[in-house]
């Protein structure tokens, strides 16, 4: 029947032409009998922020606390050119009583990587090369000039990025001495090219080191207060 709403056992919610009532005078589970229904899709834009619920295809739900910038976001060596979209708390896993969810996580990125193995025989490019070709901004520090070597030997780098090596708690000292008055320098300088200005360390001259001004994660990018 071309009038009713579900084909070939699928519910078409969006049809395309006129749909008549079925026999018990219902169209999508509505009354209508012999009036009219008339049904008005908008699409609209919606920007994740904070304060915004989330679920992460698991028994586990969450709210966004913040929203991590373009070009900072964390990554692994593995696939340097795709960001980590959601951190899940491991807190949150234990709380909700719901451990399957770590094996689900660990299930679909066998299922991600195989499909993406495929890609490379089939196509013959590999896959952080065509991440690196769809993800430009993620590459655009990494072309500008080279991080000093002493900043570059000694700390955490992502292109321009100084990424934090640990856990730090508001005051804990990340560096001192020289290394921790080269890596403010060249934090400053980095920070102009980005203009991005919600920062996480602060220099104290007087002491020569980089300090912790909120909590700061390992994998983090290090943002000094100017």
């Amino acid at each position: 029947d071309g009038n009713k709403i579900y084909k070939l056992g699928l519910l078409m919610d969006k049809p395309e032409g006129k749909v008549d009532p079925d026999r018990y005078g219902k169209i999508a589970g509505r009354d209508v009998a012999d009036g009219v229904m008339i049904r008005f899709f908008v699409t609209y834009h919606d920007e994740l922020s904070d304060g915004d619920k989330l679920v992460h295809m698991t028994a586990n739900k969450a709210t966004c606390g913040f929203k991590i910038p373009d070009g900072y976001e964390p990554r692994t060596a593995f696939r340097p050119y795709e960001e980590i979209s959601i951190p899940v708390a491991s807190s949150a896993v234990l709380q909700r009583g719901t451990p399957t969810i770590i094996l689900d996580m660990c299930v679909y990125k066998l299922l991600i990587e195989a499909k993406r193995k495929q890609y490379e025989i089939l196509t013959g490019e590999d896959w952080n090369e065509k991440m690196k070709r769809e993800n430009p901004y993620m590459i655009l520090q990494e072309e500008e000039k080279p991080v000093t070597e002493s900043v570059l030997e000694f700390c955490n780098v992502l292109g321009q990025k100084i990424l934090s090596e640990g856990m730090y708690q508001e005051g804990d000292v990340l560096f001192e001495g020289e290394l921790a008055t080269k890596v403010y320098h060249h934090l400053l300088e980095y920070d102009r090219a980005v203009a991005y200005r919600d920062y996480n360390v602060k220099y104290n001259g007087a002491a020569e080191t980089l300090v912790a001004c909120e909590a700061v994660y390992p994998g983090e990018s290090l943002r000094v207060i100017h």
